[in-house]
């Protein structure tokens, strides 16, 4: 992204703030993470005249308006805060867990975050972004360890289908397929997509009540034993068992000719590891999950690849991995 480009994108932050009431003087807190698309939004901040209050996905919370770091207090008052959620890409840009909502809610509470505010969404940029949306002031629910992402938006259709494309019924999870006006007609130097056609989002779910759950891509659930484990839900066991942010775990399977199987890696970026650390990730999965990994270990000061917009590249650490970079 350009200067002019970020200049342009804070200038559009910096009027949906306005719009939405905030007035210079005011606090707003900002859910980061790392990305130009994320400063540009901080910028927009202080376009707008506000005082930013980042807060990083380990839910630190920092004053960056010039004064020293200091956490949110119950000595702030719950009506002069404003709670805005930058987030990138498909499923508010990761998969999203109950317990990092959780902790959120939980955190800015005592600042007047009411109950329903956090709302989890699910679209894609072939959508124009939008697919689901939680309602305002409905709290999301929690179905087999999935967050709802709420009911699909108007004039948008979802389905869930088998590997057969035939719809499953019952809230079986199986591939989402979408379609409505927002969905495009087709990729660059393709050919369009067929007049109302179902577009296969490559993602896993659910609808249950009403409401949809994201599972996972389905180029990154794992296989083993004839069981299914989506990459995403791995990763943050292993994060959580050793108090690490998100994004600090990968996870995938490498086909091992000599052995007969698909062997299933761990990488963690810890700057602290330690040799125990290996049996203790080992022991969360195999005891929330069930499931065995074959390899855990460090990157050794190398950082796990990541997108521009800090979105973790399983596939490219895997091929570091099989060449023995990282």
């Amino acid at each position: 992204m350009s200067p002019v480009q970020i200049a342009a994108y804070a200038a559009l932050v910096a009027d949906a703030l306005g719009a939405r009431g905030v007035v210079p003087g005011d606090r707003v807190a900002l859910w980061l993470r790392d990305g130009v698309d994320q400063v540009s939004a901080m910028l927009g901040c202080w376009m707008a005249g506000a005082y930013n209050i980042l807060t990083l996905p380990d839910f630190t919370t920092v004053a960056v308006d010039g004064d020293a770091p200091k956490p949110l207090t119950m000595q702030q008052a719950a009506d002069d805060m404003a709670f805005v959620q930058f987030t990138p890409g498909s499923t508010g840009g990761e998969a999203v867990f109950p317990k990092v909502l959780e902790t959120f809610e939980q955190v800015y509470a005592p600042s007047g975050l009411g109950a329903g505010v956090m709302q989890p969404i699910y679209g894609m940029a072939e959508t124009v972004v939008g697919i689901s949306c939680g309602e305002p002031g409905t709290r999301w629910q929690v179905e087999e360890g999935a967050v709802s992402c709420g009911p699909p938006l108007a004039d948008m259709q979802v389905q869930i289908v088998d590997d057969g494309a035939v719809p499953v019924e019952g809230g079986r999870e199986g591939r989402i397929m979408v379609r409505g006006p927002s969905v495009m007609a087709g990729y660059l130097g393709q050919p369009r997509f067929a007049e109302h056609a179902w577009f296969e989002t490559g993602d896993l779910g659910f609808l249950r009540g009403g409401l949809l759950y994201v599972t996972g891509r389905l180029k990154d659930v794992l296989k083993r034993g004839g069981e299914s484990f989506p990459a995403a839900l791995i990763e943050v066991v292993a994060e959580q068992a050793l108090a690490l942010r998100t994004g600090r775990a990968a996870v995938f399977s490498i086909p091992r000719v000599d052995l007969g199987k698909e062997e299933i890696v761990l990488l963690v970026e810890s700057r602290n590891w330690q040799d125990d650390h290996a049996r203790t990730v080992a022991a969360a999965v195999v005891r929330d999950l069930g499931l065995q990994i074959d390899v855990i270990r460090a990157t050794n000061g190398t950082r796990l690849p990541r997108t521009s917009s800090g979105k973790l590249m399983r596939q490219q650490a895997a091929a570091l991995y099989r060449e023995g970079l990282i």
